[in-house]
């Protein structure tokens, strides 16, 4: 898939892996929706430093642990163009042990990482162009795969992303290509 001036969102894209993400699009000539919850500041900054590239961009805001959020992103995200990216990289990364996990945890965690991603990755598919082909990204971690009781939380709700990656997969090819990518 040839990038340059296509259109990427990338959740949680003002600091860290996702300002890295963001920022690289944009050296490859991908104007980029830099999606942001908390860190305004930061992500007006991977703005700035996307456009410096020569692309389009813009912060969009949203709290990816309300679900009825994902709409409004993927509109705002669409002045750019027609999102033919989404990298679902958005996370809550907080150490709970079994003692720890509650009902809240568990559905916050579970609204971040399975919810929304799901719910992003529905509207980005309705909304890409007949004939366009497009590309959805899953940030993992190793702990969707392997147990680590320090993350119960978090691991339990990356396993879930897993198998919704396995599922989009399935459900939106040939036009879109579910991957993951699973750093550490």
């Amino acid at each position: 898939m040839e990038i340059g001036g296509k259109v990427a969102l990338v959740t949680g894209a003002a600091r860290r892996l996702g300002k890295a993400m963001a920022c690289r699009l944009a050296t490859e000539g991908m104007h980029v929706a830099v999606h942001w919850n908390t860190s305004q500041k930061e992500a007006i900054q991977t703005v700035e430093e996307c456009r410096s590239h020569g692309v389009k961009s813009l912060a969009v805001q949203g709290d990816l642990s309300d679900p009825g959020c994902v709409s409004a992103i993927i509109e705002e995200a669409r002045q750019l163009g027609p999102l033919q990216v989404l990298i679902n990289n958005a996370s809550r990364f907080i150490p709970l042990g079994l003692d720890q996990v509650d009902t809240h945890e568990l559905e916050f965690d579970h609204r971040i990482h399975v919810v929304s991603p799901l719910l992003l990755a529905r509207e980005f598919a309705r909304q890409l162009p007949t004939g366009e082909q497009g590309r959805v990204i899953q940030m993992l971690d190793w702990r969707a795969q392997i147990a680590d009781p320090q993350y119960f939380s978090y691991g339990l709700a990356k396993a879930g992303l897993l198998h919704l990656t396995r599922l989009l997969a399935v459900e939106l090819a040939p036009e879109i290509t579910v991957n993951a990518i699973s750093p550490g």
